[in-house]
């Protein structure tokens, strides 16, 4: 029984792990990317960039604005 035990209790530690892992390296990534995307798209899109007329000047604005939000999160340098 306590052999039993001990392959349950190491199964759920590994669970565990894997579990954690998987969020902090994949799910946790993805999901501050969309939120950055989708806040440096309505920040590049606001009335206070308004007098931006060209579209390469938004998209620039758009891609320095996203690599702001990712460096402040911690997940690019």
């Amino acid at each position: 029984m306590k052999k039993f035990i001990k392959i349950v209790s190491l199964v759920l530690l590994f669970l565990v792990i894997a579990s954690f892992a998987f969020y902090w390296y994949s799910y946790r990534p993805s999901q501050i990317r969309e939120s950055c995307n989708n806040d440096a798209f309505l920040e590049s899109m606001g009335s206070k960039y308004a007098d931006i007329e060209h579209q390469k000047e938004r998209l620039d604005l758009k891609d320095s604005l996203y690599t702001d939000c990712l460096r402040y999160n911690g997940i690019e340098k």
